[in-house]
């Protein structure tokens, strides 16, 4: 069978028969064993499963706090992990791959890790999470205190999720179109969407074996800014393809935009499509993470703190269950652990403060903005499933290619690549150009008129408003300066 044929709900037989091909590509594939890791899982306790952590919290209130990290060796690793864990209060805990990983070489992973442990610093970006292997991943299960979660953000990430649960993690990313649009380049939609499937059956076969795993959705979207309804849309897809194979719990998610009412507002119009359309699977339970900014940070750390804040101060807000938390280091490099453990203990302290805090109402005008968020996220939603002809997996890859749905700026060849959008005088996003998404003439007005004020005040809104904006938080500020970005470019 073409490993591009999309499938509908995969049997059991189909993937047995991928799955003995897949974990024989490298050394470590043998040591998984799906009764034995079910096993495995049995005998840790429940503090240790994302899921138990989640409902606890749930019940408690509280919203918990993951961050991104990973580095190699495994001791390094561990290491950062407890720093992370004991020093910066951390819920979750990552294992963010490489890109080595990410990218299925490990050969040079292994190389790479040698290199890592002779000169006593990580030349990878990442934990090599397939080359450390299921007693690697089971070091880190036994010695750390917290959930572990599988973040492989990658057109394929099936070995790694593999490695990883049978290692003791209890969650995973799962979300094919923000990783086709964003994490590759000559990998056909089809291609990425069937490989996301295998992840979701394979999860499926952990909780049919009693252990309670996590699915989340891509909700970091961009590195740039993505207009509330496409992203809505798109992690709503995300999801239903991971229903169609049979994952239980499923965490959407939502990236801080800067702007504290169209957040909110998004986040609540995310909740209402989500549970509307999950509403004839009473089986799936629903989560919601909200991520901090994924766009350039300011240099200056004390600045970068503020980004941070806010985007504790918009979960708060929106009763969300988790936060993906950054550090005031991020993108410069990889971030170092007293940094981002500072970042983590940053983001609790706004939580712990705001914990009964909640917007029950938004103001008017942004109750509208919900509306129409949602309504605009149904319509994406309604094509994709229309073209899918019954197979949400199928209509995923037929909507990436026909561009109803897509992102600014992607990396993917196959990506429309046509979406632009801009903020409007408030900071609030919106489009520029709406690209192939099948939206009504309502609502292209709609959006039309949210910029008409700031494109009267200068001359009109273009590409290079876009980029001004994309960088703007990094400059202290939410509207960027078309003109000086374009006379800095003369």
């Amino acid at each position: 069978m073409s490993q591009d044929v999309i499938l509908g709900q995969w049997n059991l037989e189909n993937f047995q028969a991928e799955r003995r091909q897949l974990l024989g590509t490298w050394e470590t594939g043998s040591q998984v064993d799906l009764e034995e890791a079910a096993a495995w899982h049995a005998s840790l306790p429940p503090a240790k499963n994302m899921v138990q952590a989640l409902r606890a919290a749930k019940a408690e209130g509280r919203v918990l706090v993951q961050p991104r990290a990973g580095i190699a060796p495994l001791s390094k690793h561990l290491e950062l992990m407890r720093m992370l864990q004991d020093e910066g209060g951390a819920d979750i805990l990552p294992a963010t791959t490489d890109s080595l990983t990410r990218h299925r070489k490990y050969e040079m992973v292994a190389k790479a890790i040698r290199d890592s442990e002779e000169k006593g610093v990580s030349t990878l970006n990442g934990f090599p999470i397939v080359n450390c292997g299921v007693t690697g991943c089971r070091t880190l299960s036994r010695e750390l205190k917290l959930p572990l979660e599988v973040r492989s953000a990658s057109d394929d990430m099936r070995l790694p999720t593999e490695i990883g649960l049978a290692g003791g993690m209890s969650a995973g990313l799962g979300g094919p179109i923000v990783h086709c649009l964003q994490h590759c380049r000559n990998t056909p939609p089809e291609k990425v969407v069937r490989d996301h499937q295998y992840v979701h059956r394979l999860v499926a076969e952990y909780q049919r074996r009693g252990v309670d795993v996590l699915m989340e959705t891509a909700g970091y979207m961009s590195a740039h800014m993505v207009p509330p309804s496409m992203a809505v849309a798109i992690v709503c897809l995300e999801g239903l393809v991971m229903a169609e194979q049979g994952v239980k719990h499923i965490m959407l998610g939502y990236e801080q935009s800067g702007h504290l009412l169209q957040d909110l507002a998004a986040v609540r119009a995310l909740r209402n499509l989500g549970t509307r359309l999950m509403s004839n699977r009473p089986d799936v339970t629903l989560w919601f993470d909200f991520h901090m900014w994924a766009g350039r940070f300011p240099e200056d750390q004390s600045r970068a703190y503020g980004v941070i804040i806010q985007g504790a101060i918009v979960a708060a807000m929106a009763g969300v269950d988790m936060v993906m938390s950054k550090s005031i280091d991020q993108g410069k490099y990889l971030p170092q652990g007293p940094a981002n453990a500072a970042a983590i203990r940053a983001t609790q302290q706004v939580l712990g403060m705001m914990q009964h805090q909640r917007l029950e109402e938004l103001p008017a005008a942004w109750a509208e903005e919900t509306a129409e968020i949602e309504a605009e996220s149904t319509a994406v939603v309604d094509r994709t499933l229309e073209l899918g002809d019954g197979s949400v997996g199928v209509g995923t890859a037929r909507a990436i290619r026909a561009g109803v749905v897509d992102l600014p700026f992607g990396t993917s060849m196959f990506a429309a690549n046509r979406l632009l959008p801009v903020r409007n005088g408030t900071g609030a996003i919106y489009y520029l150009d709406p690209g192939s998404a099948p939206f009504t003439e309502a609502m292209k007005r709609y959006h039309r008129a949210k910029l008409e004020k700031r494109a009267a005040e200068g001359k009109g809104l273009d590409y290079m408003n876009t980029v001004a904006d994309a960088i703007a938080i990094a400059e202290g500020v939410l509207v960027g300066n078309r003109d000086r970005l374009v006379g800095a470019a003369r």
